[in-house]
């Protein structure tokens, strides 16, 4: 929704995490302040591999608007989004990739909260990433890549918007090599949903299991990059 006459609020939550609650209690407040309001949910799966958003769109003005009532949307425009609320630490990324903030209309609030990844969970022993390197490397991340995007664009927002680009280092890149052990990138399959990493740089050589291949192929799934 463009409208400025309408309030767009994104929240990128991981599934369970409660985004839903959420939604309904911004939804519930404003309808009960008599702001016309509109909320939607795209669930996904309840886990680090899937996307679980919720979507809100409420006029500025009270009233029933019965002359020209508000036309909502029903899911975010990119670039076109007023606030960004996300209650888990990397959603912020996921949704910056995605296109949907605007560093010029779009304010973003966070939580530093963690709610683990797959991959930390699955881990022996103690698999949690650091908070601090982390918030460090999402910042580094986060601030070459505006840089970037800032300069291919000569300064404007970007046209084309897309979570693939060609510099990243293993998203969207199954089976080429890592751009820094040449290794070939692997592959977590789950539903319709993939996500991309380097076994050698990020994991100890160690292939993660995908839930489906591996269930497939039982003692005969690689366990190492080594094994095939």
């Amino acid at each position: 929704m463009t409208d400025r006459s309408v309030l767009s609020l994104l929240i990128p939550a991981v599934g369970g995490q409660g985004g839903g609650v959420l939604l309904e209690w911004i939804v519930d407040a404003a309808t009960v302040d008599g702001y016309p309001v509109h909320g939607t949910s795209i669930p996904g799966v309840a886990q680090r591999t899937g996307s679980t958003s919720y979507y809100i769109e409420l006029a500025t003005e009270r009233g029933g608007h019965d002359d020209a009532p508000p036309i909502f949307s029903l899911y975010p425009v990119p670039g076109a989004l007023d606030v960004l609320l996300a209650p888990e630490f990397l959603e912020v990324s996921r949704s910056i990739e995605l296109g949907f903030p605007s560093p010029t209309r779009t304010t973003i609030i966070a939580s530093t909260h963690r709610l683990y990844s797959i991959h930390e969970k699955i881990v022996t022993g103690r698999g949690i990433y650091p908070i601090e390197r982390l918030q460090e490397a999402v910042t580094a991340t986060l601030t070459g890549w505006i840089d970037r995007l800032h300069e291919a664009n000569g300064g404007r927002f970007p046209e084309k918007v897309t979570a693939f680009r060609p510099e990243m280092a293993v998203h969207g890149r199954y089976k080429q090599a890592c751009p820094v052990c040449g290794a070939p990138v692997q592959r977590i399959v789950y539903a319709e949903n993939e996500c991309n990493y380097c076994a050698r740089c990020q994991t100890g050589g160690r292939r993660l299991a995908d839930r489906s291949l591996s269930r497939l192929l039982r003692e005969d799934w690689p366990r190492s990059i080594d094994e095939g």
